[in-house]
């Protein structure tokens, strides 16, 4: 059990939710895994997010935990799409995030 103060516990959050978004970007630059090192790279990412996100559940509440890794992943890989692949942010883009990510919060 990781025994850090809850600000810790939120810097681990934050660093598990932008490991997470750096996997789903190295996933989708994979090209379906046509890219194996690639796609190998996103799998160890997504798990080592999990495996920080794991270590902060006893000391943030997971209902708060997961809702703000949710939502903010949800943001930060539409603009890390947007950056990156040159997604367009289109209105029903950006609608439906919001709204997504008023329901996860």
């Amino acid at each position: 059990m990781l025994n850090v103060s809850k600000r810790t516990a939120y810097m681990i959050l934050a660093i598990s939710i932008v490991v997470e978004v750096i996997g789903d970007a190295m996933l989708t630059a994979s090209h379906g895994y046509d890219h194996a090192l690639l796609g190998i790279a996103a799998i160890i990412a997504i798990v080592f997010s999990f495996f920080l996100f794991s270590k902060i559940l006893h000391i943030i509440d997971l209902p708060i935990a997961y809702a703000t890794w949710c939502g903010a992943g949800t943001v930060l890989t539409l603009f890390c799409g947007a950056l990156l692949y040159h997604e367009k942010i289109t209105i029903q883009r950006l609608l439906g995030v919001v709204v997504l990510t008023a329901g996860i919060v």
